[in-house]
């Protein structure tokens, strides 16, 4: 049995509130008397207090419990995170006829027009010249690596101050079948410490890296495993030879 990385907050809690349980219950027999009247106030007490927090958070922050991966549409992390920023942003989607790089440039023209529209915070221009320069890398990449075909839609923008969403899918006639995955969605947070350095995180997808150049090439081998396990080769053959036939 494999065990899969833990990337849940409320499973972190979990692991941490029975580990704590356990090993105070083992050795509870083995500590000098005077200390286990302590540590029997320990063991009923924390469970406790961990429910009153528990319920505060719940109350206060719920979004903080749940990760990416615990919605059906990690979108809706996205737009959760988003509302409370308070930024007006926009997901742009690639038209059907457009190339990558046209839909790239098309994204930096609505980046300069939001910029004229609003004043952005410093640190918000910087984070989305971060975003902007690894979407060029990322379109270099899949361009490279000739992964452009296989899609049918994209999308990429920014609603919060560090968050942006991007959205890939494949076309349901060349997928391996009915339950492959169509479409996948990636959160990025971009973030800048103290001293300037910037961080990029694929949340929930287990990739950061501090350079966009870097970060691209590891987000266009997920994309790149995401076409291997969802695609029928023989599927796409047929596929790709009548979208051929039209050109």
């Amino acid at each position: 049995m494999s065990l899969k990385t833990v990337k849940n907050p409320l499973t972190m809690v979990a692991i941490f509130s029975a580990s704590a349980e356990i090993s105070v219950a083992t050795v509870l027999n083995s500590v000098p008397d005077e200390l286990k009247e302590a540590l029997v106030w320990f063991i009923v007490l924390f469970p406790s207090l961990l429910v009153i927090i528990f319920f505060i958070t719940l109350n206060f922050n719920p979004k903080a419990l749940y990760a990416p991966g615990d919605y059906t549409d990690e979108r809706n992390f996205y737009n959760l995170h988003s509302e409370s920023q308070k930024f007006d942003g926009t997901i742009l989607e690639k038209k059907e006829e457009e190339t990558l790089d046209e839909f790239n440039d098309r994204l930096k023209e609505n980046d300069q027009l939001n910029s004229i529209k609003r004043t952005f915070s410093l640190e918000t221009r910087r984070n989305v010249e971060k975003a902007n320069e690894f979407f060029d890398y990322f379109i270099e990449f899949i361009n490279k690596k000739d992964l452009a075909k296989y899609m049918i839609s994209l999308g990429f923008g920014a609603a919060a101050p560090e968050y942006f969403l991007l959205e890939f899918s494949i076309p349901k006639i060349i997928a391996k079948n009915t339950r492959t995955p169509l479409k996948k969605s990636i959160i990025i947070k971009v973030t800048e410490n103290k001293n300037g350095a910037f961080k990029m995180i694929a949340l929930g997808k287990g990739i950061v890296q501090s350079k966009p150049k870097e970060f691209a090439s590891k987000i266009a081998d997920y994309y790149k495993d995401f076409v291997c396990r969802s695609v029928d080769d023989k599927k796409f053959k047929n596929y790709w030879a009548k979208i051929k036939s039209r050109s």
